[in-house]
């Protein structure tokens, strides 16, 4: 849009990402975030999450080589991980979103709601020096294939890509 800065690119240090195999990174600016998304702001019922969030980079992972059943779309037995990891400014900022956080997954973990199952086998980590928290989670193989196929039309799983 006119009257906007252009975007920064930043080069993301594959060391702090924990591999060098990725398909997508995504680095939004953490302050912007919590400006727009009113549930990350300090009344809002993830103001844990959002209290000095520096940055969110989101990483997916390339993941074996996949190879389809007989039976199955496409896209059936596809294997990817989705690895989000929130900076703050400090620690104890980190040490209560980390709460948060781990009090959403487990949430999800015992209710297993139908959109948000796949988030129940998630892992979350704050590795030294402790500003950072890291989620890991396994993305279903609806949503690769949905990814993978996001340019088409219409997304079909019983009708094999192009």
């Amino acid at each position: 849009p006119l009257g906007r800065p252009a975007p920064r690119f930043e080069r993301v240090d594959v060391a702090e990402s924990g591999s060098g195999e990725r398909l997508v990174v995504l680095r939004i600016d953490g302050p912007s975030l919590v400006a727009r998304v009113r549930a990350l702001q300090s009344r809002g019922g993830l103001g844990a999450i959002g209290r000095r969030l520096e940055a969110v980079t989101l990483e997916l992972a390339a993941g074996p080589p996949a190879v389809p059943a007989l039976d199955a779309g496409p896209d059936a037995n596809l294997s990817r991980t989705v690895r989000t990891s929130l900076s703050y400014a400090d620690g104890a900022a980190a040490g209560a979103a980390e709460a948060t956080v781990r009090d959403i997954v487990g949430a999800i973990a015992r209710k297993r709601p139908d959109d948000l199952a796949w988030l129940a086998s998630a892992t979350v980590d704050r590795p030294p020096p402790g500003q950072r928290i890291v989620v890991t989670a396994p993305l279903p193989p609806r949503l690769v294939g949905f990814l993978l196929h996001a340019g088409a039309a219409t997304f079909d799983p019983a009708t094999p890509a192009p």
